[in-house]
């Protein structure tokens, strides 16, 4: 080989290759991954904020609450085909030993009267607050297997909704995983069966329970 072609091929020699280097992630991988934290971060903060209201703070009731006995005087369902429609069942609350009785008093889980007639009658736990001569009643919870158990499955439909948000967030994060490999399929696939997961808990709990879905 002469010098000249010597040369010619010198500084192809020295040029770094490229096409196997790494990239960063993309404008749209990265997208993909800030989308899902931000989905996965309002299903998680519904889902804690459910399960404080729907779970946390009537379990306190329910177990140290003031118990009585609730008749049932009537269910209604109303509400227009477009918010959907609701049931609100109302009845009188009277407390151990008769010292507070109230009435038209709306019962807090519409569950807790299902198949129940007007007139009947179970024991409950609420949230009593005397102010001046009479009485305010809150949070009237059926206080009997049936009732715990409608309380139990609000909790297990809330936290559905937190399984939800926190697959969803990882889910948008396997986008900085290198895509084709064995790991990232795996855990995606682990991801999916979470979130399918989550997701029956949701319906499945609040639809029994007597979430906001019935």
């Amino acid at each position: 080989m002469s010098a000249s072609q010597e040369a010619a091929q010198a500084p192809q020699a020295e040029r770094p290759a490229t096409g196997g280097q790494e990239r960063g992630p993309g404008p749209s991988r990265r997208g993909k991954v800030i989308a899902g934290l931000v989905a996965g971060g309002l299903l998680m903060l519904a889902g804690w904020s459910m399960f404080e209201s729907k779970y946390l703070e009537l379990r306190q009731v329910m177990d140290h609450g003031t118990a009585g006995t609730f008749t049932l005087e009537s269910c209604e369902r109303s509400g227009s085909s477009r918010s959907g429609p609701s049931t609100t069942c109302t009845g009188t609350f009277r407390s151990a030993g008769g010292a507070v009785v109230v009435e038209d008093i709306e019962l807090t889980e519409k569950n807790d009267a299902r198949s129940l007639s007007p007139g009947a009658s179970f024991p409950v736990r609420a949230t009593v607050t005397e102010y001046g001569s009479g009485h305010d009643v809150e949070n009237v919870l059926r206080d009997d297997p049936e009732g715990r158990g409608n309380l139990t499955q609000n909790g297990i439909g809330s936290a559905g909704i937190g399984v939800l948000g926190l697959t969803t967030a990882a889910l948008g994060s396997l986008a900085l995983w290198p895509r084709g490999s064995g790991a990232r399929r795996a855990v995606r696939t682990t991801l999916i069966v979470g979130a399918v997961a989550g997701a029956v808990m949701w319906v499945a709990g609040l639809t029994a329970g007597g979430g906001f879905l019935t």
